[in-house]
């Protein structure tokens, strides 16, 4: 991926997606999801090349994404989270990149548990 020491920052797209690889691994093989808390990634660099990472999940609350893969989506997600929850929806960050768009809620919006399984059915 071309990162090295010096270029492993969050700023770095290809630190971006290796991040977003490794808990996309963790998720599908062993069944690991962060739920809207934190997690600490720690990472190494080793003598010959590459690196160790070390990542704990923590019981911090941090805000939610989520990554849906056409506008139709999204919409429908939203339509729901809106017939179900009577929630103030003005907190909701909506953006687009590339061909994905996602949906950022803060650690503090108050929606229900049963609003972020609606956000989760039309999400990736």
């Amino acid at each position: 991926m071309g990162l090295n020491a010096g270029s492993l920052t969050l700023r770095s797209k290809s630190t971006r997606l290796l991040l977003m690889g490794t808990f996309d691994l963790l998720r599908e093989v062993w069944g690991i999801r962060r739920d809207g808390h934190y997690v600490t990634v720690i990472c190494r660099p080793i003598k010959n090349g590459g690196f160790n990472f070390f990542i704990q999940f923590t019981g911090a609350p941090s805000g939610r994404l989520f990554v849906f893969s056409d506008a139709d989506d999204m919409l429908d997600a939203i339509s729901g989270l809106r017939k179900m929850t009577q929630c103030d929806l003005s907190k909701l960050d909506i953006t687009v990149c590339g061909e994905k768009y996602k949906i950022y809620i803060p650690a503090n919006a108050e929606i229900p548990e049963c609003g972020f399984s609606m956000l989760n059915e039309y999400s990736e």
